[in-house]
Formats: C-alpha cells, structure tokens, sequence
C-alpha cells in the first residue's frame, strides 16, 4: 500500500505520485538523496534510512522547477564530504619575494583546487546516472574520498615548508652576553676601586667586603640569565668559558666577603691566597675579553699586596703598642708606690706624728724615686702619636709631682726648729704651713690635672691588652 506524504501545510495525506497537495497545492517537499548517517543513496518516500535507521529530515523547500531532473537538483554531497576553499589572496610584497618552493606549494593549491572541482562534478554525474543503484553509492564514496585525499595532500605541501622555515636565528653572543654581564663589570670595578683606595681598617675592610658580596650576586644573576639565553650552536663554547669565569669570580669575591673586618684578625697568608683566587679570575677572562672586548673584566691580584703589606705594618705597630702599654704598667705600679709613700708622710707630719728629720729622709726617697721613673719613661719608645700624648701626660703628672716633694721636702726642713722648740712645738697639735707647704699643694693640683688626662688615654689601651686601669689619686 502507497504511504504517501503529509502536506506540511494543511497536513492532508496525499498519494506518494502526487508533486502537490490535493488540498491546498502545495508542493511536495523534497527528501534527502543521501543518508546524513551512512551516506547510502534514499528515495523520496524514504522517512528513515534502509540501510542505518538514521531518521529522514524534512525538508521544506520545493523540488527544482522549470523541469529540472528533481534527483540532480536534490542531490548534494554527504555530510562528510570534504569542499575545498581557494586559497587566500597574497599580498603583493609577499607575492613579489616568494621563494621557489612557496611558488611551487601555491602551485599546488591550485592545481589541488581544480582537481577537487573535477572530482565533485564527477561524483554528482554518477549519482545522477545511478540514484537508485549501488553503483551511484560507490562512486559518491570514491569521490568523497578522492576529495578528502587530494585536500590533505595539499595541506600537508603548505603546512611542512612553513614549519621548517618559520624559525628565526637566535642575535650572536657578541650581542646577547655584554648586557647581561654589564652589572658583573660594573660591581667588578667598584670593588677594584675599593681594594686599592679603602683603608686597612676595620670600616674599609667591611666597605671592601660589602662590595665583594655585590659581585659575588651579579655573577650569580649573569649565570642564571645565560642560561636562559637562546645563543646560536657556534657559540655555545664562549658561553660556556663565560659561565665558568663567572664560577671563578664567585668563588674569589666569596673569599674577600669571607676576611674578618679586623686587620689584625686576618689569617697569615690570607692575602696570598686572595691574589691567587684574583689570578685564577684574571686567567679566566682571558679569552672572554678577547671575544667580547666591550665586557672586560678588570682584576688586578697585585692589590692585595698594599692590604698585605698594611696588615703586617699594623701587626708589627700592635706589637709594639702592646710593648709599650707593658713597660709604662710597670712603671706605674712604681710611681703608685711613691705615691702611697709621699701622702702617708706628709699626713703624719702635718699631724705631728712624725718627726721633720725622718719626713724629710723619707720625701728625698720619694722624690728620687720619681726622677728614677722620668729617666726610665724617657727610654721608652712611643711607635704612634697618639701613644706619645699618652707618654707626654705622664711626663707632666711625674713631673709635677717631682716638683711637689722638693717643696714638702723644704717645708718639713723649715719647721724642724718649730718641732723642737719647748714647751710649744708640736705639743699644739698641728704643723704649721707655710709658703713651701702652699707650692707644694699647687704642684700636687697641676700634676693630678696631668694625671688625669693621663689616664683618660691610658686606660683604653690598658683594658685592651688586659693590663691595670688607673686611678688619677692612685699614680
């Protein structure tokens, strides 16, 4: 029995030989030629594919007019049949400059182009000729896959020749290393500036060392950038002779950053060591400067032989501040024990309790005993200036202080008759003072002012060496 098609605009049942509707003249919709599913060829009255299942869309435009074949105008390519594009128009300063083999890959585009135009016309020949048959099935196929074949051979002829000849040649080492080792040279050259300027004290020693540590992390920040540098093949070595100067110059500004700030704390041989990192840098630049003459590195091992030769001139200058802070702690320990002598003697006389003659013999020993100590501080040798203020104040105090017992020796020599004499003498209770008592004060005063600054500037180097602190009453 005819199942006929519904009208899909009043939707009455019509015969399946009708073209129009019997109800309102509308026209037969066309079906698919092709299965969207399989691509097996259909008839019209087909609502599912025979061979798949695959449901018939409808379609709702009118079967070709003014007597057209309805199969050839229905009929179109399955869904997966591949259409070729033209290829896109070349600029015209592109077109000029193309090379042989782009000029044969466009070539072939078009020539690609044509043969699936051919190939399309031929499959929709063969299934106008054969519809219904599998004949018309197996050649839409053999077109389908033609088409599908040529075009990949075309897009692999375009796309291979522009990868091979997309990559771009990297901008030599002559270019790409002195930015990166401009910071290397530059921190270099403040620490060369350093090393032959600073002083050899413990605030120029950490002035070299902090810039010492600069270089050491500018070398390190040259490494890791060299690393990510894209240098052509041919430079590859001088990379690597720049990377392994680098190495070298790390270790020897680690050696400097690694000195005690101390001069007197630096090990013996530190420096010779410190010269010889300095000419393993030098060696390794070498070639690196011949290579790239606008990023050479400066090092120079001959500085550290001013350091050396300062360090061991403050060595021996130590020792022998060290010496004289021990002779003039000997000599004080003397000029304290006169000290003690002189006052106790002038209290008792003032208080008459010991007598003028045996006041005076003791004096006369005091006061020899500080000439003893002047003669004796004059041998001693002062190896810097400030350790000659230091002496030059203990020459005055000692000297003052000689000139004090001469005057107490002379007042005790005057009142000697005064003790004596009865019945007044010392059964009054007190000496009496009188102009030699009042200049022998005076000096005590002016040697205790030299005492004084004396010890201000003894006293520092006393507890640097570990020696005695002093009292100004007690020298």
């Amino acid at each position: 029995m005819d199942a006929g098609w519904s009208c899909a605009t009043c939707a009455r049942q019509n015969h399946d030989d009708s073209a129009f509707c019997t109800g309102c003249g509308a026209a037969r919709p066309a079906a698919p030629t092709f299965c969207t599913g399989c691509g097996l060829p259909l008839r019209p009255a087909d609502t599912f594919c025979t061979s798949c299942g695959q449901p018939v869309p409808a379609v709702a435009s009118a079967p070709a007019a003014l007597g057209a074949d309805p199969t050839v105008v229905a009929a179109s390519p399955p869904a997966f049949a591949p259409v070729a594009t033209p290829p896109p128009p070349e600029a015209p300063a592109a077109s000029a400059g193309l090379s042989g083999r782009r000029r044969g890959v466009a070539i072939a585009i078009a020539a690609v182009t044509a043969g699936v135009a051919v190939v399309a016309g031929a499959g929709a020949f063969l299934t106008r000729g054969h519809s219904d048959s599998s004949s018309g099935a197996q050649a839409q196929t053999v077109a389908a896959r033609t088409v599908t074949v040529v075009t990949a051979a075309a897009v692999e002829a375009t796309v291979a020749p522009a990868t091979t000849t997309a990559g771009i040649t990297p901008a030599p080492a002559s270019q790409q290393l002195p930015p990166v080792l401009a910071p290397v040279v530059a921190a270099q050259a403040s620490l060369e500036l350093a090393l032959r300027t600073a002083a050899v004290t413990p605030a120029g020693l950490t002035a070299i060392r902090g810039r010492a540590h600069a270089v050491s992390a500018a070398a390190a920040t040259a490494q890791a950038e060299i690393a990510a540098l894209q240098l052509p093949v041919d430079d590859a070595q001088l990379a690597g002779q720049v990377v392994a100067a680098l190495s070298e110059q790390r270790q020897y500004a680690d050696q400097i950053a690694a000195t005690p700030v101390s001069p007197l704390n630096v090990p013996d041989g530190a420096m010779a060591g410190l010269a010889a990192a300095a000419q393993r840098t030098s060696d390794a630049y070498a070639g690196v400067s011949v290579a790239l003459p606008n990023s050479a590195m400066v090092v120079t091992p001959g500085l550290f032989d001013r350091i050396s030769s300062r360090i061991a001139a403050l060595r021996l200058a130590e020792t022998d501040l060290r010496s004289f802070v021990r002779n003039l702690a000997r000599l004080l320990e003397t000029s304290s024990e006169g000290r003690s002598a002189i006052t106790s003697t002038v209290a008792r006389t003032e208080a008459c309790r010991l007598a003028p003659t045996d006041a005076g013999s003791r004096i006369d020993g005091v006061a020899e005993n500080r000439r003893t100590i002047l003669r004796q501080l004059a041998t001693i040798d002062a190896p810097t200036s400030g350790t000659a203020r230091i002496e030059g104040a203990l020459r005055d105090a000692l000297s003052h202080s000689g000139a004090a017992d001469r005057h107490f020796a002379l007042w005790v020599r005057n009142e000697a008759g005064w003790y004596y004499t009865l019945p007044v003498g010392c059964l009054g209770g007190t000496m009496p003072f009188d102009g030699e008592h009042a200049a022998a004060m005076a000096e005590s005063a002016r040697a205790n002012v030299a005492k004084q600054r004396f010890i201000n500037l003894y006293n520092p180097l006393a507890r640097r060496y570990h020696y005695r602190t002093w009292q100004a009453s007690a020298i």
